[in-house]
């Protein structure tokens, strides 16, 4: 088990510290499996399927098998990013400053319209505070107003009883006045 193992690491290209690490053992239950040939427990080897789903457990545990669960040539080959030639490389330059230009206008549209904003919240704030003065001198002219109406009420009354008629006097038929 010893020889496949280090199979597995060499193929992998790691230290067994990385591998032990990857896989969540201790790198001294590692070097012992390598070192003494022993056994490795299921709880490891699960450990190892869940880590690294493409080796066969079969074959590490008993040699039988391919090392891989899938043959090296089925296995999907990455492929390196197209190259861009001198033409692409025009075009997203061109693109890139396309959209400077509108990130530009745009930081420039939203700056005017925080300036448009504070203006309105200025306008807002004096306008309210004319309207709270115009209302504050409204309620004082209707009071005073009220005040004024109420003067005239009590002089009116006292005009209207000072011309009230005096007693009358009954005699025989007429009735005349006295002062």
């Amino acid at each position: 088990m010893r020889d496949r193992l280090k199979q597995v690491i060499d193929y992998y290209n790691i230290s067994v510290r990385k591998f032990s690490i990857q896989i969540g053992i201790s790198e001294g239950t590692i070097r012992k499996i390598m070192n003494d040939n022993s056994g490795i427990q299921s709880n490891n080897l699960q450990k190892i399927a869940n880590f690294y789903p493409e080796i066969n457990i079969d074959w590490l545990v008993t040699g039988r098998g391919e090392m891989l669960l899938m043959k090296q040539q089925e296995k999907p080959q990455k492929t390196p990013p197209p190259v861009a030639d001198d033409t692409q490389l025009q075009r997203l330059q061109d693109l890139l400053e396309a959209k400077q230009e509108t990130i530009s206008v745009l930081q420039e549209t939203n700056n005017n319209l925080l300036s448009e904003i504070q203006q309105l919240r200025n306008y807002v704030n004096v306008t309210s505070t004319k309207y709270i003065q115009m209302v504050e001198q409204t309620l004082a002219a209707a009071t005073d107003t009220r005040s004024k109406i109420n003067e005239i009420q009590v002089g009116f009354n006292a005009y209207h009883q000072s011309l009230a008629p005096s007693k009358h006097k009954i005699t025989s038929h007429h009735t005349t006045k006295t002062k």
